[in-house]
């Protein structure tokens, strides 16, 4: 099933008013301590260069990186494993190491700017291709093309150590929506953010299978540790939110217009250093007069093939799901320990 995803400026204008209320309540309800926080979150397709040198960063702590945005305490915990407890040989980590830190100092800030942007481009219409419509750049929430200019930025105030409100969005010629405007309150084992926070389902920097930031970003409720959890680094998080309205919701035979729902599960876990096995699920439901019973929801995620149209005697009507496995495995630092570990035998 195809959707799609235009987010309306209008749209996610209503969602701020909702936004402001709960970091007023949590501002106000809670009380700062030293041994539980919530977490920001690193940029998105965003910022390439820190976001290049913390991947670095990641990859030499042995923390596989397979969902982002990465929460700002993950990286803490790979910056503390590797530029602070031992010596950093290679140049690269090394590089890394010094602007993570500077990121590092700067997210303490009360208020603090995580991104900001902007992009002019010239477009020359004689080179240009005739008829050829306008295709949208790679991983730019839909961004086009022909777009000759774009702004994009990011303002994360941290209320106390259980809350924060991010304020952000993207912009460009004719569109806009709220990217990375949302509210976050909790403790690292369950932090909740409601609002236009982005998620990306793969470990690759470039691509993903089942959800990307090739779309706008939709508004959602998300529960998830923003800390690893046990020495296997389990992490896991769960969301759901309505997607903006689509015309090709296939239903009894024929297309229908609707907000269908998006509901998505991730749990990763490293059962030993350098090896990262994920799991993600994903699930679309209702828009229009389509059916979106939470009874269904819950049985598709314990009942997969009992809630996918490739059983026999199931329609079009009753699929939901999408699901992908993720394995990370760090050959270059293994290959080279199994190289050692033979040599010494040999000799």
């Amino acid at each position: 099933m195809k959707f799609e995803l235009v987010t309306k400026q209008l749209q996610n204008i209503r969602l701020l008013p909702s936004i402001a209320a709960f970091a007023s309540i949590v501002a106000v309800s809670t009380e700062a301590s030293t041994d539980s926080s919530v977490s920001g979150y690193v940029p998105l397709k965003q910022s390439p260069i820190l976001e290049s040198h913390i991947n670095r960063v990641m990859i030499a702590a042995e923390l596989g990186v397979v969902k982002r945005p990465i929460s700002k305490n993950q990286l803490k915990k790979a910056y503390r494993k590797i530029c602070v407890s031992s010596q950093v040989k290679n140049p690269a980590v090394r590089k890394g190491c010094i602007e993570v830190n500077k990121y590092l100092n700067k997210t303490a800030n009360t208020f603090y700017i995580n991104h900001a942007s902007a992009t002019l481009r010239y477009n020359n219409e004689k080179v240009q291709v005739v008829n050829q419509a306008p295709t949208t750049l790679n991983n730019q929430r839909g961004e086009h093309t022909d777009t000759s200019w774009s702004v994009q930025g990011q303002g994360i105030y941290n209320i106390n150590n259980f809350a924060l409100l991010s304020v952000g969005g993207k912009a460009w010629q004719g569109e806009s929506n709220l990217e990375d405007t949302y509210v976050s309150f909790g403790i690292p084992q369950a932090q909740v953010d409601i609002g236009y926070k982005p998620h990306w389902l793969s470990p690759f920097k470039q691509s993903a299978m089942l959800l990307s930031t090739q779309a706008p970003t939709f508004a959602n409720i998300s529960v998830s540790n923003n800390t690893p959890m046990t020495s296997w680094n389990i992490n896991y998080e769960i969301f759901s939110g309505e997607l903006s309205t689509s015309n090709r919701i296939r239903y009894q035979g024929e297309f229908i217009a609707g907000k269908p729902m998006l509901t998505g599960l991730h749990v990763s876990m490293s059962p030993f250093n350098g090896f990262t096995l994920a799991v993600n699920r994903i699930l679309q439901s209702g828009g229009g007069e389509r059916n979106n019973d939470l009874g269904d929801l819950i049985k598709a995620f314990f009942d997969p093939s009992g809630a996918d149209n490739t059983k026999e005697g199931l329609t079009a009507d009753q699929e939901f799901r999408q699901s992908s496995s993720v394995h990370r495995f760090s050959f270059r630092l293994y290959w080279q320990r199994a190289f050692f570990c033979l040599y010494g035998i040999r000799r």
